[in-house]
C-alpha cells in the first residue's frame, strides 16, 4: 500500500474512522509541505544571488572607480602537489579545491605534504580572498575569505589566492567575487580542458574590479552581512522544517506498513505464514520447460541448400518435320 493508493482509497470509502482521516491529513500535510519547504528554500537561494548582484549597481557613481583585479591586489597560485612531498621534514597542513566554497572553508579533510623551504611562500594570512582555480563551468571562481582557521595553512595551486590592495578592503573583495560568480562572470574566463574548468590568474587578473571609497565599502559589507544573515536564518529554519518532514513521512510509512493506520481483523491471516505459505506454493509448482528454440534460416540459404528438380526426359515419339522454303 503505497501513501498515494492509500489517500484515494479513503476518498472513495463509504466509512473511514477518525484515526484512519487524521493519518491521511497527515500524509498529505506531510507531502505538501516537503514541496512548500523546497520552493521555499529555492526562493531563498534566488533571494541570496539578488542581494550580491544588486551590492555593486551596474552603473557606477561618480565616487567610485573601475579596476582591474590584477590592479585592486595581487594574484598567486598555490603549491603544486607531488608524490615526492607526501613525506618530508616540514609536513604542512594546505588547503584544496574540496576545503573552499562560497564563503566557507571546510576544514574536515585537511591533507599535508612538506612544505621545506617554501612554507612562508604559501602560508595563507587573514583576510586571504581563495578563488577554485579548477572547478566545473558554474562553480569555477567559486570564493571565500580566509579568517585564519586553521592555523598555520598553506593552499595549492588549485586555488588563487588574492590580498587586497591598501585601497580595498578583503570582505569587499568577496562580495565582489561573489557578485561575478553568481553573475557568470567568472564562466566568461574559463578553458575547459579534461572536462574540468579552469580560471587561470592570467585571465582573472583583467576582470574588471569596482573600488567604492572605504567607508563605502564598510557600509555596504555590513548591509550584505545583515541580509545574508537574515537569509541564513531562514533557510536554517526550512532545514528543520524538511527535517521533520521526512521524519514524520517515515513514521507514517512505518505505520502504514505494519498495519497501524487501520484496525486490524483478527481473522485473517498473519502476514508472516501468509508469505511463507505464498513461497511454498511457488516451490511446489513444476517449472515451466523451456520451448526449444528453432532457428529459422534466411531465405537465401534456404534455396541454396533446396535441390535442384532433374530435368524433364525429351518425348519418345518426336518427329522432325521439314518445310518448303
Amino acid at each position: 500500500v503505497t501513501p498515494a493508493r492509500y489517500i484515494r482509497s479513503l476518498r472513495t470509502a463509504k466509512r473511514v474512522t477518525p484515526k484512519a482521516a487524521l493519518t491521511a491529513l497527515a500524509f498529505e500535510n506531510s507531502f505538501s509541505g516537503v514541496s512548500t519547504l523546497l520552493a521555499s528554500r529555492k526562493r531563498l537561494e534566488g533571494l541570496r544571488k539578488r542581494v550580491l548582484v544588486s551590492a555593486i549597481p551596474d552603473k557606477l557613481p561618480g565616487s567610485w572607480r573601475m579596476t582591474t583585479v590584477d590592479d585592486a591586489g595581487t594574484l598567486e597560485l598555490g603549491r603544486a602537489r607531488h608524490p615526492d612531498w607526501h613525506r618530508g621534514p616540514e609536513m604542512r597542513p594546505y588547503l584544496r579545491v574540496a576545503n573552499v566554497f562560497e564563503d566557507r572553508i571546510d576544514t574536515s579533510d585537511v591533507m599535508e605534504m612538506d612544505f621545506s623551504g617554501v612554507w612562508e611562500k604559501y602560508r595563507l594570512e587573514h583576510g586571504d580572498v581563495l578563488l577554485n582555480e579548477g572547478q566545473s563551468p558554474h562553480l569555477v571562481g567559486r570564493p571565500a575569505l580566509y579568517r585564519g582557521i586553521p592555523e598555520n595553512v598553506a593552499f595549492t595551486n588549485s586555488l588563487i589566492r588574492f590580498q587586497a590592495g591598501d585601497d580595498v578592503l578583503p570582505e569587499w573583495a568577496l562580495i565582489v567575487f561573489r557578485r561575478h560568480l553568481h553573475a557568470k562572470r567568472f564562466m566568461r574566463e574559463v578553458r575547459i580542458t579534461t572536462n574540468i574548468a579552469h580560471l587561470s590568474a592570467k585571465r582573472l587578473k583583467n576582470i574588471e574590479f569596482p573600488v567604492p571609497p572605504l567607508a563605502l565599502q564598510k557600509q555596504i559589507v555590513q548591509r550584505c552581512d545583515e541580509l545574508l544573515s537574515g537569509i541564513a536564518v531562514m533557510d536554517q529554519q526550512v532545514e528543520t522544517g524538511l527535517r521533520r518532514a521526512h521524519a514524520l513521512k517515515s513514521a507514517l510509512l512505518r505505520q502504514a506498513f505494519t498495519g497501524g493506520l487501520v484496525p486490524q481483523d483478527s481473522e485473517e491471516e498473519p502476514a508472516a505464514p501468509l508469505v511463507a505459505r505464498i513461497a511454498a506454493e511457488r516451490a511446489a509448482q513444476p517449472k515451466p520447460r523451456r520451448a526449444r528454440k528453432t532457428t529459422v534460416k534466411p531465405p537465401a540459404q534456404r534455396v541454396a541448400d533446396a535441390t535442384a528438380p532433374e530435368p524433364t526426359a525429351a518425348p519418345a515419339l518426336a518427329v522432325q518435320q521439314e518445310f518448303e522454303l
